[in-house]
């Protein structure tokens, strides 16, 4: 994955109704591909260059823009409901007013709501992933390329996890627009070391086994903080570099690197993790997941062990989303 096929493996028959065409300055703008992307060849064949969710590395596509003034799309998420969301999480991130950026997280969430909440609409995780990839990622190009090229699982599943977290925080009633940024971007580094390691995907098995189990993996902590100052991230919130010490705790005080209890641990780390305890390290599915009722699930339904999360921090992640359901159905 990420790179484009050997010549020959990807030449595909494809309903051409079915796809739609974007032009080399959208794809600029473009982190993640929205569906699976083809060029399609004069004698009307498809060629398949990215699977759907993967890295848009628009140096990779360059040479396809010499020989045609576009690419094909079949696309896979909703791209007026990313835009939408990315609206309003702009607004935030722009926004100096705090009354204002209270109001805009409340239209949010309603956005969010009849998908990930309530489960009455349909569509895909990859929508709220690409929504706070398209808002907040700023890291270094290199980065994405690093990542796609040794470890594009972890990359995906880095989206996820970063995204879940931001979210989290959101819900909780952080609302500062540099704060979340560096936030998102921070979560990026908790599995980068798998990456500069000798670690690959092929041992996904062996580190899901270390998660569930609560066992150190070849997890250098040091080289990951490091990777901060070599990616030149620059922060407004420096103190955010050390939730990547607190990725890998609980709150037994059984944590792989400080061991810190439950007393000794704030609201943010405690977010991070019940985000990276929840978070499987299999191949990360952006379609095949049930988006419906997602957050739901995530933040009120599922059972998780007492070291992962406080039931009162779980009340407080479904609280807005309920008054939301509450306000609706007093509506009707």
């Amino acid at each position: 994955m990420g790179h484009f096929a050997h010549k020959g493996r990807n030449i595909l028959t494809v309903d051409s109704t079915t796809l739609t065409e974007i032009s080399f300055s959208e794809l600029k703008d473009i982190k993640l591909s929205y569906g699976d992307l083809y060029w399609k060849k004069k004698d009307g064949k498809c060629i398949r260059l990215l699977n759907v969710g993967e890295i848009v590395d628009i140096n990779k596509l360059a040479k396809f823009e010499k020989v045609t003034a576009f690419l094909y799309l079949d696309l896979k998420c909703n791209r007026s409901y990313i835009e939408q969301g990315v609206k309003i999480l702009t607004s935030i991130l722009n926004s100096t007013d705090e009354k204002e950026r209270l109001e805009l997280r409340r239209s949010f969430l309603s956005h969010l709501y009849p998908l990930y909440w309530s489960g009455e609409n349909e569509g895909v995780l990859l929508d709220l992933v690409m929504i706070f990839q398209n808002t907040f990622y700023s890291l270094d190009e290199y980065f994405g390329r690093e990542m796609d090229a040794k470890a594009l699982s972890f990359y995906q599943r880095s989206c996820l996890v970063s995204t879940l977290i931001t979210l989290s925080a959101l819900v909780c009633g952080y609302t500062h627009g540099a704060f979340l940024k560096d936030l998102y971007n921070t979560c990026y580094f908790f599995d980068y070391s798998y990456a500069i390691t000798d670690h690959s995907s092929l041992e996904l098995e062996k580190i899901e086994n270390a998660r569930v189990n609560h066992l150190p993996f070849g997890h250098e902590i040091e080289m990951v903080r490091k990777s901060i100052e070599s990616f030149n991230y620059k922060y407004s919130h420096t103190n955010l570099s050390n939730l990547i010490r607190f990725h890998h705790e609980f709150l037994n005080g059984e944590g792989l690197v400080i061991g810190s209890n439950q007393e000794e641990i704030g609201e943010l780390e405690k977010l991070v993790i019940f985000i990276e305890a929840s978070v499987e390290f299999n191949k990360t599915d952006y379609l095949t997941r049930d988006a419906r009722g997602f957050l739901k699930k995530l933040f009120c339904e599922l059972e998780y062990d007492e070291c992962v999360i406080e039931e009162s921090l779980k009340e407080l992640l479904g609280r807005d989303f309920e008054s939301i359901s509450t306000k609706m159905e007093n509506a009707a």
